[in-house]
């Protein structure tokens, strides 16, 4: 059995099936925040939003749509787009990690507040500046030492190193890992929840 190649015609799937779902998660983010802005607009309703977890997924929800713009993009820049491939591959790590960690967020005020009894609305600005933060702080190293670029085994954006070592360091170090972190934390902080609740 010979080895595994990645052919022409499944790089063009792939990337149709990449394009579509960006498109579609992007119409949905845009479509739930029209919604959302008309409920906002009737002052009957406009209370029930104030919710400081309500607020960070209207921002996931932004993130979201700019990640789907961007996703889009990834596909359609070439090898001999310069500057643009790894600046939008920039912001879509950046906007990844963001909704990452704002959804963590979520989590983190849902237990701090139900459990601990702690302010929500006082730690608002601290989960959205800090979410920002660790954002730039894990996506800016490998745009500033250049491991963001065309990639010519995808034949896309992505991470551009052609040593498989420093590829997969980088792609883990600067991505992988903190998806995992903010998945592992969000699944503890329900679990903490829940078996507060259940008490």
């Amino acid at each position: 059995m010979g080895a595994f190649m990645f052919t022409e015609d499944m790089v063009q799937t792939s990337y149709k099936i990449w394009i579509i779902t960006s498109i579609v998660g992007a119409c949905i983010c845009f479509i739930m925040l029209v919604v959302i802005g008309l409920v906002a607009l009737r002052p009957v309703s406009r209370h029930h939003l104030d919710r400081v977890s309500f607020r960070i997924v209207v921002y996931v929800l932004l993130t979201n749509m700019v990640f789907g713009i961007v996703s889009t993009n990834l596909v359609y820049t070439g090898p001999s787009s310069g500057w643009r491939c790894g600046f939008t591959m920039w912001i879509f790590q950046l906007t990844l990690q963001l909704s990452s960690f704002l959804t963590f967020s979520i989590a983190l005020n849902l237990q701090l507040v139900v459990v601990h009894r702690v302010n929500g609305q006082r730690m608002e600005k601290f989960y959205v500046i800090g979410s920002c933060l660790i954002s730039l702080c894990i996506t800016t190293p490998p745009y500033a030492a250049g491991q963001y670029g065309w990639n010519p085994l995808s034949h896309g954006c992505w991470y551009s190193s052609r040593n498989d070592n420093e590829h997969l360091s980088w792609e883990i170090g600067s991505q992988l890992l903190w998806l995992l972190f903010t998945a592992l934390g969000e699944t503890i902080a329900s679990l903490v929840v829940f078996i507060y609740i259940i008490k």
